[in-house]
Protein backbone atom coordinates (compact mmCIF):
# COMPACT_ATOMS: atom_id res chain seq x y z
CA UNK A 1 0.00 0.00 0.00
CA UNK A 2 1.41 3.00 -0.94
CA UNK A 3 0.59 6.06 1.94
CA UNK A 4 0.32 8.91 -0.74
CA UNK A 5 -2.71 7.49 -2.06
CA UNK A 6 -4.96 8.01 0.40
CA UNK A 7 -6.24 11.51 1.98
CA UNK A 8 -5.19 11.90 5.58
CA UNK A 9 -5.23 15.38 7.75
CA UNK A 10 -3.11 15.14 10.13
CA UNK A 11 -2.47 17.91 13.13
CA UNK A 12 0.40 20.54 12.88
CA UNK A 13 3.70 18.81 13.36
CA UNK A 14 6.74 20.16 15.86
CA UNK A 15 9.50 21.72 15.00
CA UNK A 16 8.58 22.96 11.20
CA UNK A 17 8.75 18.99 10.30
CA UNK A 18 6.16 19.28 6.47
CA UNK A 19 4.87 16.15 5.72
CA UNK A 20 5.38 14.71 1.98
CA UNK A 21 1.28 15.44 1.31
CA UNK A 22 -0.19 18.30 0.24
CA UNK A 23 -3.06 17.78 2.05
CA UNK A 24 -5.07 20.30 4.72
CA UNK A 25 -2.81 20.02 8.16
CA UNK A 26 -5.69 20.48 11.17
CA UNK A 27 -6.14 23.18 13.32
CA UNK A 28 -3.37 22.55 16.36
CA UNK A 29 -5.19 20.07 17.89
CA UNK A 30 -8.28 19.43 16.27
CA UNK A 31 -7.81 15.77 15.56
CA UNK A 32 -11.24 15.28 14.30
CA UNK A 33 -10.40 14.99 10.71
CA UNK A 34 -8.18 11.87 11.09
CA UNK A 35 -10.07 8.84 9.75
CA UNK A 36 -7.06 6.24 9.65
CA UNK A 37 -5.22 6.56 12.60
CA UNK A 38 -2.52 3.76 11.18
CA UNK A 39 -2.03 6.16 8.12
CA UNK A 40 -1.64 9.88 9.90
CA UNK A 41 0.60 7.60 12.26
CA UNK A 42 2.76 6.47 9.78
CA UNK A 43 2.99 9.86 7.66
CA UNK A 44 4.17 11.17 11.12
CA UNK A 45 7.12 8.82 11.66
CA UNK A 46 8.01 9.11 7.99
CA UNK A 47 8.39 13.01 8.19
CA UNK A 48 10.51 12.60 11.72
CA UNK A 49 12.86 10.00 10.03
CA UNK A 50 13.11 12.12 7.04
CA UNK A 51 14.07 15.34 8.63
CA UNK A 52 16.60 13.81 11.09
CA UNK A 53 18.13 12.02 7.61
CA UNK A 54 18.35 15.25 6.42
CA UNK A 55 19.69 17.02 9.43
CA UNK A 56 22.53 14.32 9.22
CA UNK A 57 23.08 14.33 5.36
CA UNK A 58 21.48 10.46 5.16
CA UNK A 59 23.57 9.27 7.98
CA UNK A 60 21.75 6.78 9.13
CA UNK A 61 23.71 5.65 12.50
CA UNK A 62 23.63 9.18 13.57
CA UNK A 63 19.95 9.44 12.62
CA UNK A 64 19.09 6.35 14.18
CA UNK A 65 21.25 7.70 17.49
CA UNK A 66 19.58 11.02 17.39
CA UNK A 67 16.10 8.95 17.34
CA UNK A 68 16.86 6.38 20.37
CA UNK A 69 16.80 3.66 18.30
CA UNK A 70 18.96 0.65 17.14
CA UNK A 71 20.24 1.01 13.34
CA UNK A 72 18.64 -1.99 12.34
CA UNK A 73 15.30 -0.40 13.70
CA UNK A 74 15.63 2.80 11.58
CA UNK A 75 16.79 0.59 8.56
CA UNK A 76 13.60 -1.71 9.01
CA UNK A 77 11.18 1.43 9.27
CA UNK A 78 13.02 3.02 6.45
CA UNK A 79 12.35 -0.15 4.22
CA UNK A 80 9.02 -0.17 5.49
CA UNK A 81 7.66 3.15 5.42
CA UNK A 82 9.54 3.47 1.63
CA UNK A 83 12.29 5.87 2.95
CA UNK A 84 15.05 6.59 0.35
CA UNK A 85 17.41 9.44 1.08
CA UNK A 86 18.94 10.70 -1.79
Amino acid sequence: MTLLKKKVFVAKLPLDISLPIKDTVAPKNDFSSIDDLRIAVELYEKAIINERLKQYNGNRAKAAESLGLPKRTLAHKCQKLEIQFK
